[in-house]
């Protein structure tokens, strides 16, 4: 593992939509999204999760983005769900990874998360959860969310019905 590096000159930023953010990170979101799905698409339930995924493309998404100077090095994709924050993707540029990044981005959607359900005009007396999505063979995905105390509550066990011709 890498040093862990000086977290003060990096940014992050919390963006209410991708409206917001400036087009040059908009592209950087893509390319980094685009790459992430890619190395996923070979593992096991990669296309299950990436359509569930999908199914919450009709809900308002927000962003924390990480930079350091102007260059975004990863960011965090998520909507709200009643009281749960849904992690749809969270991206750490590959050359900035096991750096602690990753951990710092998360933490800091944990630190204003309450804020933000609420500012969604939710009134709770529930419990404000983070979920977030890891394939069962994505090794790196679930030592990740391991290490920022999140546990493992579900697996979709899937089988796919064989086709009638009519």
């Amino acid at each position: 593992m890498e040093k862990a590096i000086d977290l003060s000159q990096f940014k992050i930023s919390h963006f209410n939509s991708s409206k917001q953010i400036p087009a040059e990170h908009i592209i950087a979101i893509n390319g980094l999204k685009h790459l992430e799905i890619k190395a996923l698409s070979d593992k096991r339930g990669a296309d299950v999760m990436l359509d569930s995924i999908s199914h919450f493309s009709e809900h308002f998404q927000q962003f924390l983005t990480l930079t350091l100077e102007s260059e975004l090095i990863g960011f965090v994709e998520f909507t709200i769900v009643d009281c749960t924050i849904k992690i749809l993707y969270i991206v750490i540029d590959r050359s900035y990874r096991r750096r602690t990044l990753g951990s710092f981005l998360y933490n800091r959607l944990v630190e204003i998360g309450e804020t933000i359900v609420l500012n969604t005009g939710v009134t709770t007396g529930s419990d404000i959860r983070i979920d977030a999505f890891a394939l069962p063979g994505d090794r790196g995905a679930k030592s990740f969310f391991e290490s920022v105390k999140a546990k493992g509550n579900l697996i979709v066990m899937s089988k796919y019905l064989p086709r009638t011709e009519s």
